[in-house]
């Protein structure tokens, strides 16, 4: 027998089956640079006890609702899940390699999903698999029906930029044959000072961590429809938040307080990545429109150092553009 060494993990994305516009590259997909990714796969056992079995112990054990969820955090190079969490994805009509992206409500069906109806939202397979040596001795989990959940976009000082994932799966497959061939690629993710920022017009300039997170509440039902698993996960309210952590200077504090936080103003911003090593090769851009800052901004007043300050934004509505000439002639997926 042999172990299951580290080297020899590998998490991938997979197209899932089904009628898909436009041309996709491949039927997998490179996540980025992944760096942990944690599975929940609950049986939803549950312990029966009754009348009559004269024991204190439990009676039987019942298989109940079967659910499935995972994190995955990985430094990302292109913008195709954060995309996915945001809503719809087009290729800019006369481009080959442009992106951008939309929300989209319940009355849009996105995407074929699992089990094909329902209007669900965009859904992919994740395979995570554990190799080593002989003959169906693999430890391999593909995990179909994937929708993003809780997606948290995170930029800091001299840092890589990190996406952390938070999912719901619809059902997870074992196997122990071969893993799905994939090309690991080993283009640049994107870095802290790949990123700049505007609020209101203005550049900030010193931002010091930044965190984008989209929530868009869903949820797994258990219907009464002869299944153990999920049906398809309904979108509750959708929820952005952008938390900057940034240090206090006189060309942000009147404004930003008085005018946005006390005046109650809106505002727009934006959030930029480039990355490119030739132009339009590889660069984001968000834009978050009708911003507010809420709660109260921490602003401290240390004794020593430079005054800080935390600011929690709320964005009302998210677009962005994306340029990939890595994915040159294909899409991102099943829109």
């Amino acid at each position: 027998m042999a172990r299951y060494t580290n080297d020899q993990n590998a998490v991938i994305g997979i197209h899932e089956s089904g009628t898909y516009a436009g041309s996709i590259i491949g039927s997998t997909f490179w996540i980025g640079q992944v760096q942990s990714h944690d599975i929940t796969d609950n049986e939803g056992i549950i312990d029966q006890r009754y009348l009559g079995t004269a024991s204190r112990n439990i009676a039987q054990f019942i298989q109940g609702p079967r659910d499935v969820n995972g994190t995955l955090v990985y430094n990302p190079s292109d913008m195709r899940l954060i995309f996915w969490s945001i809503g719809s994805t087009r290729s800019v009509s006369g481009t080959s390699s442009t992106f951008a992206v939309q929300e989209i409500e319940n009355n849009v069906r996105q995407s074929p999903y699992t089990s094909g109806a329902l209007n669900p939202p965009i859904s992919f397979t994740i395979e995570d698999s554990k190799t080593t040596a002989g003959t169906g001795q693999n430890f391999i989990r593909r995990i179909r029906g994937v929708v993003p959940n809780v997606t948290t976009l995170k930029a800091s000082q001299g840092d890589k930029i990190e996406v952390n994932l938070e999912y719901l799966g619809q059902t997870l497959e074992h196997a122990s044959g071969a893993n799905t061939t994939f090309i690991a690629l080993t283009r640049t993710p994107y870095l802290w000072n790949h990123t700049s920022m505007t609020l209101a017009g203005s550049s900030v300039d010193t931002a010091k961590e930044v965190e984008f997170v989209i929530d868009n509440s869903r949820e797994g039902p258990h219907y009464l429809n002869g299944s153990r698993d999920i049906s398809i996960p309904l979108n509750g309210n959708r929820n952005y938040t952008f938390n900057l952590t940034l240090d206090w200077e006189g060309i942000y504090a009147e404004r930003l307080y008085r005018n946005f936080y006390k005046g109650g103003s809106t505002f727009n911003m934006t959030l930029d990545m480039n990355a490119d090593n030739s132009a339009g090769s590889q660069h984001t851009t968000f834009v978050l429109s009708g911003c507010i800052i809420e709660p109260t901004p921490g602003i401290p007043s240390p004794f020593e150092g430079i005054s800080e300050a935390t600011l929690t934004i709320k964005p009302t509505t998210v677009t962005g553009s994306e340029w990939n000439s890595f994915l040159s002639g294909g899409i991102y997926g099943p829109y």
